[in-house]
């Protein structure tokens, strides 16, 4: 009987992958460009309706060609760009070019295109279906560039897939106080939860990319550019920011401040129906630059260079928050989350109008910096 058993248990324990795909007949995606493009068939025209009759999406799919990697060559990368209505009809469309069957799980980067970023409806599409799709890695980067076609034919100087370079730009954000990266599973979160989101710029200059700026995306449209000069400061309040550069005047000098680490700490109440944020933040970091005629080793330079470096993030925030609240008017800061989850009961009272409660809320802020190094090696 247990011999009959083992028998019978035997097909359940062998059993292979009756749906699996082989590595060879995978064409593995690794970046996906998305932008809107104008279709040339008019409205007015009646016709029976077809398939694909519709191609308003212009979708590059970016693939490592494997031949020629084992063979050396330069230009590793193939274009398969089609147009078609939606995201799961391109997929479609590739299927009947390629022999191999597309696979997303190592896709590394998503670029919207800025005809794309402003159609609300074929946004709202597009990210649905992203968002839908179990197979899309959830960690892969999020950018936004005015012109795909002149972004994709940069050939980067020191890397062979043009993703890759993009990418390792986006994680110079580590050190880079002026830059933000997004990922996939981040943007799509925000999108959902709050109707905002923020995503990097990627603009061609010659044979390099540049990061520049960063798109402001509001209940799935395009509504303008947040500047460089604001993203230090926002990435301060928000607690992102983990290292940086900070130059500021102290007397006759320009000093270079590094930044090795911060914190931010949010306080709230309510005073004659207005809501009052008060922002702690405590920073440290070291002073590279040498100073002419200062004993840079002196406590008490020490200290006045604290409060210099203090006095002037505070304007640098208080700048920040300023043009969220008056030039763009959306609170980009998150603090419409926050209030949820640290107070309730003033989220609830000014929910319905929270963009102008946002406006007028008063900001308080006290930053307190901290030197820790003097020059390279004290």
């Amino acid at each position: 009987m247990k011999r009959l058993i083992m028998l019978l248990l035997v097909p359940l324990i062998l059993t292979g992958c009756w749906d699996k795909t082989e590595i060879e007949d995978r064409m593995f995606i690794y970046a996906i460009a998305v932008d809107k493009v104008e279709d040339k068939k008019s409205e007015n025209e009646l016709k029976p309706f077809y398939e694909f009759q519709n191609q308003n999406l212009e979708v590059t799919f970016l693939v490592p060609n494997p031949s020629k990697i084992q063979g050396g060559e330069a230009d590793v990368l193939e274009e398969i760009t089609v147009r078609a209505q939606d995201l799961p009809e391109a997929v479609g469309m590739i299927r009947k070019k390629q022999n191999r069957e597309p696979f997303f799980g190592h896709e590394k980067l998503l670029i919207l295109g800025e005809k794309l970023l402003r159609d609300e409806e074929s946004l709202k599409e597009v990210l649905d279906w992203i968002d839908r799709d179990p197979k899309k890695n959830r960690s892969a980067f999020v950018v936004a560039t005015k012109d795909i076609k002149e972004l994709i034919g940069v050939n980067p100087k020191l890397e062979k897939l043009l993703p890759s370079y993009i990418i390792g730009i986006l994680k110079n954000e580590m050190v880079v106080a002026t830059m933000i990266s997004v990922s996939l599973n981040e943007f799509l979160g925000n999108i959902k939860s709050s109707g905002m989101a923020m995503i990097p710029i990627i603009k061609r200059q010659k044979d390099e990319i540049a990061i520049k700026n960063v798109a402001l995306i509001k209940d799935f449209k395009y509504i303008g550019e947040l500047d460089d000069r604001y993203i230090r400061g926002y990435s301060l309040f928000c607690n992102k920011l983990k290292e940086g550069k900070k130059l500021f005047n102290y007397k006759v000098n320009i000093v270079s401040y590094n930044i090795t680490s911060s914190s931010a700490k949010i306080k709230l109440n309510e005073e004659n129906g207005r809501l009052v944020f008060t922002v702690d933040v405590e920073m440290e970091g070291d002073i590279e630059d040498y100073l002419i005629n200062e004993d840079i080793l002196k406590s008490d330079i020490i200290r006045d260079l604290q409060d210099s470096v203090s006095k002037q993030f505070e304007i640098e925030l208080k700048e920040v928050v300023r043009h969220f609240q008056e030039d763009i008017g959306f609170d980009y800061l998150n603090l419409k989350s926050w209030t949820k989850k640290h107070k309730y009961n003033l989220f609830k009272k000014y929910e319905k109008n929270w963009d102008e409660a946002f406006r007028n809320a008063k900001f308080n802020f006290k930053v307190k910096s901290y030197i820790r190094r003097v020059g390279v090696i004290r």
